[in-house]
Protein backbone atom coordinates (compact mmCIF):
# COMPACT_ATOMS: atom_id res chain seq x y z
CA UNK A 1 0.00 0.00 0.00
CA UNK A 2 1.20 3.30 -1.21
CA UNK A 3 0.75 6.19 1.12
CA UNK A 4 1.60 10.23 1.30
CA UNK A 5 1.42 11.37 5.00
CA UNK A 6 0.82 14.95 5.41
CA UNK A 7 0.85 18.01 7.71
CA UNK A 8 -1.87 20.62 8.07
CA UNK A 9 0.44 23.45 8.13
CA UNK A 10 -2.43 26.14 8.37
CA UNK A 11 -6.51 25.41 9.05
CA UNK A 12 -7.24 23.42 5.84
CA UNK A 13 -3.69 23.29 4.17
CA UNK A 14 -2.06 20.41 3.88
CA UNK A 15 1.56 19.34 2.88
CA UNK A 16 3.62 16.38 2.08
CA UNK A 17 5.72 15.89 5.00
CA UNK A 18 8.91 13.27 5.00
CA UNK A 19 8.01 11.02 7.73
CA UNK A 20 11.84 11.41 9.06
CA UNK A 21 10.86 15.42 9.56
CA UNK A 22 8.10 14.48 11.91
CA UNK A 23 8.53 14.48 15.60
CA UNK A 24 6.94 13.18 18.31
CA UNK A 25 7.22 14.40 22.52
CA UNK A 26 10.22 12.25 22.94
CA UNK A 27 12.31 13.34 19.85
CA UNK A 28 11.84 10.48 18.19
CA UNK A 29 10.91 10.50 14.69
CA UNK A 30 7.64 9.36 12.81
CA UNK A 31 10.26 7.45 10.47
CA UNK A 32 11.84 5.77 13.37
CA UNK A 33 8.13 4.72 14.86
CA UNK A 34 6.79 3.30 11.91
CA UNK A 35 10.08 1.38 11.51
CA UNK A 36 10.06 0.09 15.20
CA UNK A 37 6.47 -0.91 14.41
CA UNK A 38 5.30 1.33 17.95
CA UNK A 39 2.77 3.44 15.59
CA UNK A 40 0.37 1.83 12.84
CA UNK A 41 -0.54 4.12 9.65
CA UNK A 42 -4.16 3.15 10.09
CA UNK A 43 -4.44 5.22 13.56
CA UNK A 44 -2.10 8.40 12.87
CA UNK A 45 -4.74 10.70 11.37
CA UNK A 46 -5.51 13.65 13.47
CA UNK A 47 -2.23 12.76 15.89
CA UNK A 48 -0.11 15.96 16.56
CA UNK A 49 3.63 15.53 15.56
CA UNK A 50 6.15 18.25 15.29
CA UNK A 51 8.44 19.19 12.67
CA UNK A 52 12.59 19.57 13.07
CA UNK A 53 12.10 23.08 13.93
CA UNK A 54 10.95 22.04 17.66
CA UNK A 55 10.06 26.22 18.16
CA UNK A 56 6.96 25.47 16.05
CA UNK A 57 3.93 23.93 17.88
CA UNK A 58 2.64 20.44 16.94
CA UNK A 59 0.49 20.14 13.96
CA UNK A 60 -1.83 17.35 12.97
CA UNK A 61 -1.01 14.49 10.34
CA UNK A 62 -3.32 12.61 8.47
CA UNK A 63 -2.20 9.83 5.95
CA UNK A 64 -3.33 9.27 2.14
CA UNK A 65 -3.85 6.58 0.39
CA UNK A 66 -2.49 6.99 -3.16
CA UNK A 67 -3.77 4.87 -5.99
Amino acid sequence: MKVRIELEMYPGDWMEIDPRDLYDDQLVSLADRLQQGTVRLEELNETWWSLWDLTLPPRPIRVVNLP
